[in-house]
């Protein structure tokens, strides 16, 4: 089966409709930055309650899941080595 020139040029069109789309870039004008910054600014303070709030939350909640997952791994591989060093004896 040859391709034709309508499949052909399909195919060309598509893969450049999909790398068009890949090359999106965004650039702020100093203008936007300077927006930013001052939105930024004015909000800082009710966004710094907001986010130790929730930093409190995570650290309550998952915080000591870790720990006690960290204590069990290593709990189970002092257990390793104590058997392996007791088979090791004998």
């Amino acid at each position: 089966m040859i391709p034709t020139c309508k499949s052909i040029l399909t195919g060309i069109f598509c893969i450049g409709l999909c790398c068009s789309c890949l090359k999106t870039e965004i650039s702020l004008q100093p203008a936007d930055y300077k927006l930013i910054d001052s939105l930024y600014t004015m909000q800082k303070d009710s966004l710094a309650t907001v986010l130790e709030a929730d930093c409190e939350a995570f650290q309550d909640s998952v915080l000591s899941l870790w720990i006690d997952s960290i204590k069990q791994k290593r709990e189970i591989e002092i257990q390793q080595l104590i058997t392996k060093d007791n088979q090791d004896e004998n």
